[in-house]
């Protein structure tokens, strides 16, 4: 997540954590125009805990701090970021394409959306624009809205529960 302002941001580690989102990747974003004190991360970690004390999650997802966009290794099947062009192949479409499919990372800017720079990284590594809705969503909306497809298409292709 291109580090969003802080009402945005804890939206999407509150209800990103009732969703099941394992890990929390910030960065700032070119277009980025907040930060994180170490008050902030301490809140958002109160948020953390509150949620998935609310949904009966096992687990708390991870928080990570990084500078650059480029710092970012996943090492997932799948990598997509969100992309408002409305030419955007639609998440469950690019999906069928990569049919097995166990972990994922999603990459959303922050308000402003993504720079043309940010742009070029997700074309040169091969992570693939996907659209999520046919309307541009809010940068705390389009994360949560992965989160829930992603469950539920994991859902659908196996009969094994899914473990928060």
């Amino acid at each position: 997540q291109a580090l969003p302002s802080l009402p945005h941001l804890e939206v999407i580690a509150e209800k990103g954590t009732e969703l099941g989102m394992s890990e929390l990747i910030l960065f700032r974003g070119d277009k980025s125009q907040s930060y994180l004190s170490d008050s902030k991360i301490s809140r958002l970690q109160l948020k953390l805990i509150s949620a998935i004390k609310q949904s009966g999650r096992l687990f708390l997802p991870k928080i990570h701090l990084i500078e650059k966009l480029e710092e970012i290794k996943p090492e997932v099947d799948f990598s997509c970021f969100g992309d408002v062009h409305p030419k955007a192949t639609p998440l469950f479409q690019e999906l069928r394409e990569h049919s097995e499919v166990q972990s994922s990372i999603f990459y959303s800017g922050p308000e402003a959306g993504f720079s043309k720079k940010e742009l070029e990284f997700f074309e040169k590594q091969q992570i693939k624009g996907i659209s999520l809705h046919s309307n541009i969503l809010r940068t705390e909306t389009a994360p949560l809205s992965f989160l829930t497809l992603i469950h539920h298409y994991l859902r659908l292709k196996s009969d094994i529960p899914i473990i928060n």
